[in-house]
């Protein structure tokens, strides 16, 4: 599933791609994609229209348009943004294309369809109404991203990636975060000191950042970074122990028992 750094980058593709181009067609290949709008409605709303600028929160992207409406794009588990420089699209798995008058399109691939593209008015009532927390990147200081943690009964990994606390960070960069800080996922969040929470959001803002900075390629992360690393039995960039899995709210969360211990 994309997570924060993931749509960042796509938000940075778009605004290289598809920013201040007047939309001449949009082509639905495939109407599984669509939450509240029909293709034909998705169209007129955009047609001579130029996308203006864009913002992200979380796990979403918000794009706005010259005219009132603006597009909100969740990219599910395997979409991403692609260009084409001709109407021409190579196979793939183009489910929207948005068709330029210069000649070029801005393509919407979603191979599983679990993505979501929506018309909203308002981007502030649309997060609202999604019941999103803040963004994990730019929606905190230190005092209100401590009161989610000391005020949560869960377990961190789980608290972490409550998006109605705080909208991003998902199954894999939670455990990047936790291990950067030292934090075991299974530690309760109302169990942390105001030491470690100090550690986790400064480590939070530094993860998201770095896989933001090397557009989330894990081979050209700092080596002591557990992301190539996450799988059972592989050793530890640190210490040289051995990576574990643990079972955390359904999910599994990877970690270092000897960076990483139980007691915190």
């Amino acid at each position: 599933m994309p997570e924060l750094p993931d749509v960042e980058v796509f938000r940075r593709f778009f605004e290289k791609k598809g920013k201040d181009k007047t939309i001449e067609a949009v082509g639905v290949r495939s109407e599984a994609v669509l939450g509240n709008v029909e293709p034909a409605e998705l169209e007129n709303a955009l047609r001579d229209q130029r996308f203006t600028s864009s913002v992200r929160h979380g796990k979403h992207l918000l794009i706005e348009t010259s005219g009132s409406n603006w597009l909100a794009v969740h990219f599910g588990m395997t979409g991403f943004f692609d260009y084409t420089e001709s109407s021409a699209v190579e196979e793939s798995h183009p489910r929207v294309i948005f068709f330029f008058r210069d000649g070029s399109g801005l393509i919407y691939d979603c191979q599983r369809k679990l993505g979501e593209i929506n018309l909203v008015q308002n981007p502030d009532s649309w997060v609202e109404e999604k019941g999103l927390g803040p963004d994990a990147l730019s929606g905190f200081d230190r005092e209100t991203f401590g009161t989610v943690f000391s005020g949560s009964r869960a377990m961190v990994k789980s608290t972490f990636m409550d998006q109605g606390k705080i909208a991003g960070v998902g199954n894999v960069y939670s455990d990047e975060i936790l291990y950067q800080a030292g934090i075991h996922p299974r530690v309760k969040a109302s169990d942390l000191t105001e030491r470690r929470i100090d550690d986790l959001y400064e480590k939070t803002r530094v993860v998201l950042k770095e896989a933001i900075d090397n557009e989330v390629d894990p081979e050209k992360l700092p080596e002591d970074y557990l992301l190539t690393h996450r799988s059972p039995g592989s050793t530890c960039p640190r210490c040289g122990g051995e990576i574990e899995k643990v079972k955390v709210s359904g999910r599994s969360a990877y970690f270092c028992p000897n960076c990483q211990p139980a007691r915190q």
